[in-house]
């Protein structure tokens, strides 16, 4: 995404960027005093804020569970909190939603030009936690931004995601979306699953996965139930006046990805025992490299499998197939 900054001089307290690369000081403060003013404004398109959705009381406390568990994950690599409030999140219908923000497949996105996140509709408060845990740790990872010869300015960074300034080819796309799909998942199930003071309609519907994940299992040995966070069952009125009922099941998302990133950090640690205690340390050093934009582990890849698999890794940042491929023969 592309988009020209009009430098504002104004003061404001939040945003998420940290740099912006190819500009002078005083321009890279005026950018990031827009990018402020928009964090705190949250200004739209007239159509697309003519189409936003209301928030329920219910999708803002999710907002606020989102938020605070994304800190004390901050918290846990020594970083300082960053609030983001239910008026950074913006709700649209699922038409509505891939109209205006271009996602077939995802139901949510944040973008650092509009310093706020978007997310299609759901009757599922468990499945806008989820979205909104997953989308608040793009928002709260490292962030930069460059400028091009034609005055606009470009996504360099976000994570691990990395777009190269000449080529404008994405190193780790697939990646960085495992990782964080990784933590949300993880995130999810400590601050969501183990949680026992969640609001009644959280309650409800964590319950209710509850039993149908354990009947899952007990019947059919299904063994993926851990990639389920969510089994809810509606009442549909048909013409005739009479209930139906249907059942939706939602799991967390960038499977082959994760994957991909599971294999990884398994053969990591496999070559690595002496260094590290456990594969989730392997992990941690991906994490803090999404989340302070320091990709400190290519070097314990470059050493474990040697010179130049970094760079492929790179390289194969967009093709899963050719991703899982490499991966796996390492």
């Amino acid at each position: 995404m592309r988009e020209k900054l009009t430098p504002k001089i104004e003061q404001y307290p939040s945003q998420s960027v940290k740099k912006i690369i190819g500009v002078e000081v005083k321009e890279e403060k005026q950018i990031k005093e827009e990018l402020s003013r928009r964090f705190e404004q949250q200004e739209f398109e007239k159509e697309i804020q003519e189409k936003e959705i209301e928030k329920t009381p219910e999708q803002i406390e999710a907002v606020q569970i989102a938020n605070e568990a994304t800190n004390r994950l901050l918290e846990r690599y020594n970083l300082p909190e960053f609030n983001i409030s239910s008026d950074n999140v913006h709700i649209f219908a699922e038409n509505d939603y891939k109209k205006f923000f271009n996602k077939k497949k995802e139901i949510a996105r944040f973008t650092p030009f509009l310093q706020a996140v978007a997310i299609a509709d759901t009757d599922s408060i468990l499945k806008f936690t989820n979205a909104c845990i997953h989308e608040f740790i793009h928002f709260k990872s490292y962030q930069s931004l460059q400028k091009n010869e034609e005055g606009e300015c470009d996504v360099y960074q976000v994570g691990t995601f990395v777009i190269n300034r000449k080529s404008k080819q994405k190193y780790f796309k697939n990646l960085n979306e495992a990782i964080t799909e990784k933590l949300t998942k993880k995130v999810f199930y400590e601050d969501i699953f183990l949680n026992e003071k969640l609001p009644e309609s959280f309650e409800k519907e964590k319950n209710e996965t509850k039993k149908a994940k354990e009947s899952l299992f007990e019947e059919f040995k299904n063994k993926d139930v851990d990639n389920i966070f969510s089994i809810k069952t509606n009442s549909i009125l048909t013409l005739s006046g009479e209930k139906e009922y249907k059942t939706v099941i939602h799991g967390f998302t960038f499977r082959k990805e994760r994957k991909i990133l599971d294999i990884l950090i398994e053969k990591l640690y496999s070559k690595n025992k002496n260094e590290f205690r456990d594969e989730e340390k392997i992990f941690d050093l991906f994490v803090k490299s999404m989340l302070t934009g320091k990709l400190n582990w290519g070097k314990l890849v470059n050493k474990t499998f040697g010179k130049g698999t970094f760079k492929k890794l790179a390289q194969l940042g967009e093709n899963v197939a050719e991703l899982s491929k490499f991966v796996r023969s390492l």
